[in-house]
Formats: C-alpha cells, structure tokens, sequence
C-alpha cells in the first residue's frame, strides 16, 4: 500500500492549491493509517477529490484494505492574521 501512498502524494504535489501533506500511522495498529492535506481553499481540495488519477490510485487502495476509505474536512479554529 506504501507505493501506492506515495503516488498518491507525488500525483498531489502537482495539483493547484496544494500546499503539504503528511502520512501518519497509528502506532497501536499499523494497518491504521491518517492522511492529511493542506490546501489552500475548498475547492482545490474538491477538485483534487475529483481527479481521475486520483481516484483510479485510492481504488487500489480501497481494494487492498477491502474498506473504502473515509474523508473528512478540517477547518482552523482561529483564522491566521
């Protein structure tokens, strides 16, 4: 699943508004792992979730977990000055 992760971010990098990413996993469960993303606004991460490179990778994912994946969108707390 590894090489799979990392196509995934290589394939991001190259997206507008993509500005970092960061893969951790749960140190309890190894086969638990968090994706997270920084974009600059909705949209690129909505037009990102829309790319069909993106989704034919994240499909091998799915089919090598046997689970699909699950998304969720994070917001700051406090907007930056």
């Amino acid at each position: 699943m590894v090489p799979l992760i990392l196509q995934l971010r290589a394939l991001a990098t190259y997206q507008p508004g993509y500005i970092s990413g960061r893969t951790l996993f749960n140190v309890e469960n190894p086969e638990d792992c968090l994706v997270i993303s920084e974009w600059q606004t909705l949209e690129d991460w909505y037009r990102w979730m829309k790319n069909k490179e993106r989704e034919a990778i994240q499909a091998k994912i799915d089919a090598q977990t046997g689970e699909a994946t699950e998304y969720s969108v994070y917001a700051p707390m406090v907007a930056p000055k």
